[in-house]
């Protein structure tokens, strides 16, 4: 008589671990779905020649559009990968050959990185607050950015 009190023991135990486990996979869903639903909204370029860096065409949905311009903020890893690239390239340049045209450069290369930087916090923060953006500064440091690494 023991065993079909061990065998409904076991069913039972079987049982209640489906349950706490569809349980655990409801909560991971529901927190994903919270994750992705923590979306930015970066605001649409508003000066003339970001409009134009930025324009994509005139059949482009606004949806698109956002997106795009979203897109132009990259991710926090990506854009440190860049900084330090760039800035460790300047500077073992200038260790080389420490002309004040070299000094220069890596001074113009930490400043727009550390601007960089700085707007990408701020972007990040406001988008998340549904506030707008200072899109365009980020476009114009991104170009700035590039002309300095030779890009």
């Amino acid at each position: 008589m023991s065993q079909p009190a061990r065998a409904g023991y076991s069913v039972r135990n079987f049982i209640l671990k489906v349950v706490n486990t569809s349980k655990s996979v409801d909560r991971a869903k529901a927190e994903s779905t919270a994750m992705q639903s923590d979306s930015r909204i970066y605001t649409l370029p508003r000066w003339r020649l970001t409009r134009w860096l930025a324009d994509c065409g005139p059949n482009v949905p606004e949806d698109i559009r956002v997106a795009l311009v979203g897109n132009a903020y990259g991710t926090l890893p990506v854009f440190v990968g860049g900084i330090v690239n760039t800035v460790l390239a300047a500077a073992a340049i200038t260790a080389r050959s420490p002309t004040p045209l070299f000094i220069v450069w890596l001074a113009i290369e930490i400043t727009i990185c550390l601007t960089r930087l700085a707007v990408l916090i701020i972007a990040n923060r406001e988008a998340l607050a549904r506030r707008s953006t200072p899109t365009d500064v980020n476009l114009l440091l991104s170009v700035a950015w590039s002309a300095s690494a030779g890009r």
